[in-house]
């Protein structure tokens, strides 16, 4: 019992040496024998944070500034979720800034105060919370979710094939079947099925 507990702990460290900062997979893990089992049941003692199918990281992955600034705007706006361009940045799949914090409110909950650099993305109660993660203490939309954002509120098709791409790019898996599914509750069937023309 010991001598396992020992390896699971050593192969954590590896894994927090390897990927301390960054998003990883299930398959880059694999690398270090680090099995899916391991994975589950780091993420069952809260060690590691499951972001989507396959996708990890460590809770305290997030840069120091970034996520504190996020925490500041968050409580302004404490039913606010992280979204769109300012979720892309915390999955680690733009590397610019964006020019404002991007948060997804319930349209029963508009803060009515402006808050300087945030930008407020308004939705039906129903669906704000849904298909959202929790980082360091911050809820962010899921990858899918936030490509379904992204076509909801304006994006443009060729932004969100860019974003795909950087994601097999950068080995971080997203679930087709998934945004599928979404793409008739969040209105985006038809900008969904020419995405995946492309794709």
């Amino acid at each position: 019992m010991k001598k396992n507990r020992k390896i699971q702990s050593n192969k954590l460290k590896l894994l927090r040496s390897k990927f301390g900062n960054k998003i990883f997979t299930a398959k880059e893990a694999s690398k270090y024998k680090v099995s899916p089992q391991l994975l589950f049941y780091y993420v069952k003692k809260n060690q590691v944070k499951r972001l989507s199918h396959g996708v990890y990281a460590f809770k305290d992955s997030i840069g120091f500034d970034s996520h504190s600034l996020l925490k500041e705007k968050l409580a302004s706006v404490p039913q606010a979720i992280v979204g769109l361009e300012s979720a892309l940045k915390i999955y680690g799949l733009t590397d610019e800034a964006p020019e404002s914090i991007h948060l997804v409110v319930p349209l029963s909950n508009v803060p009515k105060r402006k808050l300087q650099d945030v930008q407020l993305h308004q939705m039906k109660d129903n669906l704000y919370k849904k298909h959202v993660n929790t980082i360091k203490d911050i809820p962010v939309s899921s990858l899918e979710r936030t490509i379904v954002d992204l076509l909801r509120f304006g994006y443009s098709i060729s932004f969100v094939l860019s974003v795909l791409e950087e994601s097999r790019k950068r080995k971080i898996p997203f679930n087709i079947g998934k945004i599928k599914k979404m793409a008739s509750s969040y209105r985006v069937k038809g900008k969904v099925s020419r995405l995946l023309e492309v794709l």
